[in-house]
Parts: structure tokens; C-alpha cells; sequence
């Protein structure tokens, strides 16, 4: 089995190692070994697991080991990824929750995550290392650029882009064929109608796009 580990031992880290288990569950793929983290002591037990160290363990490592992503800050997120991504012996693999729905023609990036009934519905597209929490449902003809984290109960209406880093918030609804623009933020329950600029933060009901300092 291929040795995996959880990059943060935070609150979506735990929850991420959980949904691991459950994948692994069914397919049996790996091995899991516990947490990275460069904030938490080295040794510290998590949730059963083992802290590990920090991005420096991972940088050094000469035999293969997958690494999932616990960090929803797309910037970071990204950040590490390309760093690791150095190191050959590095995967990141794609974890679907059991509960996941994902249509046959909907293509699924490296290191994405599918959180607990999540739904990725016909022909859409989902990028390296995109988060995809609880409840959320991506519809027909969605493209989720690389990097992007979408939090519980987010709909995305048919044809939605959202470029590379984008941030979701919590039960934001985002209308059919809306653009939303690299590195931008949804705020939580907002209701997008128009398209949101790079950089700029949406947020209300209906969301008014903002840049904020």
C-alpha cells in the first residue's frame, strides 16, 4: 500500500483524514500514516494520528507517499502544492467520499477532495487540488479552475467558470453562465447574478462586487 498523509492537522484537516479513512475503506489504496503540520508539535497524537512534522518531512522524502490537502486558503493551498510537487515521490490523489455522486462525464483533477454528498453533475470540470465540502452540487457544464475551495452547501448553476483560487463561502448560490473571476471571494448565502471581476469580493443577496483592501 502507498503511505498517505494529511497535510494540517487543523479542524478541515481532521475532517479530511475522516473522509480518507471512509474512502479507504472501500478501496484500500493506502496506508495512512497521520498528519503534516507546521504549526502543531511534532509527535502530537490528532484524531488517533500521528503529527509527523512539517513541509521540510515532506521535501526530503525519497520514497513514494501520496499527500492529501487540509487547507482551504486557495493561496496557501496552491503555495504548497507546487512547492511538493519538486519532490517526484509526491502524488496527489483525488478523494471521493463514498457518498460523492460524479457523472461519467465529468473529469476530476489530481489532489481534488469530494466531500460527504457532494455532486459534480454532466461534462464538468474540476481542477488540481479543488475542495468540495459537504453538500455542495456543481451543475451541468460547471469548470472549477485549480486551487479553488468550496464550502458546505455552495450551488453552482449550469455553465459557472470559476477561475484559478477562487473562495466560496458557505451556502452561496451562484446563477447559470456567471464568471467568476481568479483569486475572487464569494461570501456565505450570497446570491450571485453577475459576473465578479479577478481580486474582487461578492457578497448579499443579490451579491455586489467589491474590492477590498
Amino acid at each position: 500500500m502507498l503511505s498517505l498523509v494529511v497535510y494540517g492537522a487543523g479542524g478541515l484537516g481532521r475532517e479530511i483524514l475522516y473522509y480518507t479513512h471512509q474512502y479507504n475503506e472501500i478501496h484500500g489504496h493506502y496506508f495512512i500514516e497521520g498528519f503534516i503540520d507546521d504549526g502543531i508539535e511534532t509527535g502530537k497524537i490528532v484524531e488517533g494520528f500521528p503529527v509527523l512534522g512539517g513541509l521540510d518531512i515532506l521535501k526530503q522524502k525519497n520514497t513514494p507517499i501520496a499527500v492529501v490537502m487540509g487547507i482551504a486558503e486557495p493561496k496557501t493551498k496552491r503555495r504548497l502544492m507546487e512547492t511538493l510537487s519538486e519532490n517526484r515521490m509526491i502524488s496527489f490523489p483525488a478523494i471521493l467520499h463514498p457518498t460523492a455522486f460524479v457523472a461519467k462525464s465529468a473529469k476530476i483533477g489530481e489532489g481534488v477532495v469530494l466531500a460527504p454528498f457532494t455532486l459534480v453533475s454532466l461534462s464538468t470540470v474540476v481542477g488540481r487540488g479543488v475542495f468540495v465540502n459537504v453538500g455542495t452540487q456543481l451543475g451541468h457544464d460547471v469548470v472549477v479552475h485549480d486551487y479553488c475551495s468550496l464550502m458546505p452547501s455552495v450551488n453552482l448553476s449550469g455553465g459557472v467558470v470559476l477561475e484559478e483560487e477562487c473562495y466560496v463561502g458557505v451556502g452561496a448560490k451562484i446563477l447559470q453562465n456567471i464568471t467568476i473571476g481568479a483569486a475572487a471571494v464569494v461570501g456565505a448565502n450570497s446570491l450571485v447574478l453577475r459576473n465578479v471581476p479577478p481580486g474582487f469580493t461578492a457578497f448579499g443577496n443579490p451579491a455586489i462586487s467589491r474590492k477590498l483592501s
